[in-house]
């Protein structure tokens, strides 16, 4: 009777894959993938066929064809051979050290990289952005590329992945037809009318207190969810908003094409009368 495998071990794990670790376990053993299988529970043995083959190829696994091969057993067997390398960062030589060679230096040169590349975008990002809010709806993207020609295409990109994804100033609006492919970039805008800042009215009290709430929940409220919580219509929850607005207590947050809508703290010193 065969004897079982053995389960891979807990403190090989990170070291590589499953299959590999249940060969380190039953180091010295040749094993075949039905065993695998059995072992591991899948229905299927070609996943296991070709993980091992990619493993032998890739010097892991040494392989062998089973003494006992026919058409309805498996035509190789597999036992441990490697770990998988490890490249570890190269060490700073004794020639090397204070030299621009010295790992000191090289970190020091990547982290300036890293920091003038930050600077170069956010500088392209106030321009994009400017370009975004003077127009009055969706920009395709060729034509944001023809209105900041100083920059290239790749520095471009990441400024709006950058606008898009960590500032979360302007929308991506990705095609939905076969009529319009192109990807179109928009400023978050509330929407709402601008009106002058007066004493906030009872309405904008209560609207703020719902999005204080939803704010502390680390959740953002939208269009219909306002007005179904406040069981009014859009105009006199668009009144409340546009006044918490023109005094800096609403934020956005877009999602995908649309802004919800959250509470924004004021500042500190400042007194909302």
């Amino acid at each position: 009777m065969t004897t079982p495998l053995r389960p891979a071990a807990p403190e090989t794990e990170g070291r590589g894959p499953l299959l590999l670790r249940v060969a380190h376990a039953n180091a010295g053993r040749w094993i075949t993938v039905t065993q695998l299988r059995d072992l591991l529970g899948m229905e299927e043995t070609r996943h296991y066929a070709k993980r091992a083959a990619y493993l032998h190829r890739t010097g892991r696994l040494d392989r062998q064809h089973a003494a006992d091969h026919r058409p309805d057993r498996p035509r190789f067997e597999y036992r441990f051979l490697a770990w998988p390398q490890i490249q570890a960062p190269r060490a700073t030589t004794e020639l090397e050290a204070g030299t621009d060679a010295s790992e000191a230096a090289r970190t020091a040169r990547y982290q300036q990289t890293v920091t003038r590349r930050r600077a170069a975008i956010t500088a392209a990002a106030a321009q994009i952005l400017a370009v975004l809010r003077a127009a009055p709806g969706p920009v395709p993207e060729q034509d944001l590329l023809a209105a900041v020609p100083h920059l290239s295409v790749t520095t471009a990109r990441e400024t709006l992945t950058y606008l898009v994804h960590e500032t979360q100033d302007a929308l991506m609006i990705t095609a939905t037809t076969r009529r319009a492919r192109a990807t179109t970039y928009e400023a978050v805008r509330s929407g709402l009318p601008r009106v002058a800042p007066r004493p906030l009215t009872p309405d904008a009290e209560a609207v703020q207190g719902l999005l204080r709430a939803a704010t502390d929940r680390d959740a953002s409220l939208s269009r219909q969810a306002l007005m179904e919580q406040t069981r009014w219509p859009w105009p006199r929850v668009e009144k409340a908003l546009s006044l918490l607005e023109a005094h800096a207590l609403l934020a956005l947050r877009p999602v995908c094409a649309a802004v919800l809508f959250r509470h924004a703290p004021a500042d500190a010193g400042q007194q909302v009368a």
